[in-house]
């Protein structure tokens, strides 16, 4: 039973995921921006990084981006890349949420509606936390 409730879990997460990308879009649209389109690689990066952060294997919530991005711009020769990270301590995680917290940053907000193409999402829960990173990149 126990692995029932990971499947389900890990379908619900990866739905999360997609619906992060999904509001990100409509922001972006609704500023004139081209919609990012589903990059896999960087999402499991973004879902490694989570995964990291949540076990308290990462100094904060961008420590090794440099590296994650240099891994994604080899493999895809994208010239630019960006991280949002949201973190939540309890309660049901809503992609909302994440797309209010970044909008209410200068900074994040800035990343969310740059110059990119591709994004991937990583949503990871641990022990009533749950993390979500999205990573940006744009040739």
């Amino acid at each position: 039973m126990l692995w029932l409730q990971m499947f389900l879990m890990a379908a619900a997460l990866g739905a999360a995921e997609q619906q992060v990308l999904e509001e990100v879009n409509a922001h972006r649209r609704a500023q004139g921006l081209a919609a990012l389109a589903w990059h896999e690689p960087a999402a499991a990066e973004a879902r490694k990084h989570c995964s990291r952060l949540l076990a308290g294997k990462t100094g904060g919530p961008h420590d090794g981006f440099s590296e994650r991005a240099a891994r994604l711009r080899r493999a895809t020769g994208a010239r630019r890349a960006g991280e949002n990270v949201f973190l939540q301590d309890r309660g049901q995680f809503h992609p909302a949420a994440a797309l209010s917290a970044w909008l209410a940053s200068d900074g994040h907000r800035s990343t969310l509606e740059g110059p990119f193409e591709l994004s991937g999402v990583g949503v990871v829960e641990r022990g009533g936390r749950v993390c979500a990173t999205e990573i940006f990149l744009g040739r």
